[in-house]
């Protein structure tokens, strides 16, 4: 797994690559409705001050979302282990869901209904928390990270990795490793929204470019630092 910047106007880092599938690089109303297993359910913005996450939480994703999506769910839940010692349960239903649970993605049935109208571009996302109502009598705390397509989603996730949990983009080149902690603390009003990136082709820059020398071949006559004649 390849983590890297998203090329945006905004001083969030974000870890691109999902196992070689993707490369490059919700804010909620007040009862909103939500579709679950059992059909509509009701969904209210907590009036808590914060919501904690500890190693009970759970990761809800639905069966239907798309390979990269549950890749980088998998890559979240590890990344919760290296910060609260304990992977959280992946679970496909709201009713199989922790008291406290992060709801991803895309195009789950559990998202229908809940992203707002000016969430539109392309790869934009939000992270926000709200409450559902999937089990009777004991409501759901809900961490939602939510693209309008797959790389947003994507984007999502790996931007609360970096800024909620202290996991660095670039730890496989750092070996940075996140503070250990009991729990991580949200704001209950949290309702953060990230808009399409300003360029919509990106790519990842390697500084030492020169030490590709014989990584491609070049047109007769010409020398380059990655190829393979000589100057």
């Amino acid at each position: 797994m390849t983590r890297n910047k998203r090329s945006h106007f905004s001083p969030s880092v974000t870890r691109i690559v999902v196992k070689g599938l993707l490369f490059g690089a919700l804010a909620l109303g007040s009862a909103t409705p939500i579709l679950g297993a059992t059909g509509s359910q009701a969904v209210n913005r907590t009036h808590q001050k914060s919501v904690s996450l500890n190693s009970r939480a759970t990761l809800l994703l639905d069966p239907e979302e798309p390979l990269p999506i549950a890749e980088a769910a998998r890559d979240l839940a590890g990344d919760f282990e290296k910060v609260l010692g304990k992977k959280p349960k992946i679970v496909r239903r709201g009713e199989d869901a922790a008291p406290v649970t992060i709801l991803i993605g895309y195009q789950s049935k559990l998202l229908q209904g809940l992203r707002p109208a000016g969430l539109a571009g392309p790869e934009s996302f939000s992270i926000s928390v709200t409450t559902a109502n999937w089990k009777p009598q004991q409501p759901t705390k809900v961490v939602l990270l939510a693209g309008t397509d797959i790389r947003g989603t994507i984007f999502a996730i790996y931007e609360f990795a970096e800024k909620y949990l202290g996991i660095d983009p670039l730890y496989y080149w750092t070996d940075h490793q996140p503070v250990r902690r009991a729990q991580i603390a949200l704001p209950a009003s949290l309702k953060e929204e990230f808009p399409a990136p300003v360029f919509k082709y990106r790519g990842f820059f390697i500084n030492d470019e020169d030490l590709l020398t014989g990584w491609a071949p070049a047109p007769k006559g010409e020398g380059t630092g990655i190829s393979l004649a000589s100057p």
